[in-house]
């Protein structure tokens, strides 16, 4: 599909309409990414190196 078919496309749907069909999938990518970025950072939470508010700050600035 040509890019400008596609701009025609989103330029015709009502924003409403756009987050209703992306939201449900960002948040199910960010919940899977906070928790890739959980089991990367729990060791070092289990040694005391990071704390736990430290690394839900962090999954938040991402």
């Amino acid at each position: 599909m040509n890019p400008d078919e596609l701009r025609v496309l989103s330029d015709a749907l009502p924003e409403t309409t756009k987050e209703e069909l992306l939201n449900p999938s960002a948040h199910a990518v960010g919940k899977g990414f906070g928790g890739l970025l959980y089991w990367m950072f729990h060791p070092l939470i289990k040694l005391g190196i990071r704390t736990q508010s430290e690394v839900e700050t962090y999954q938040k600035v991402i």
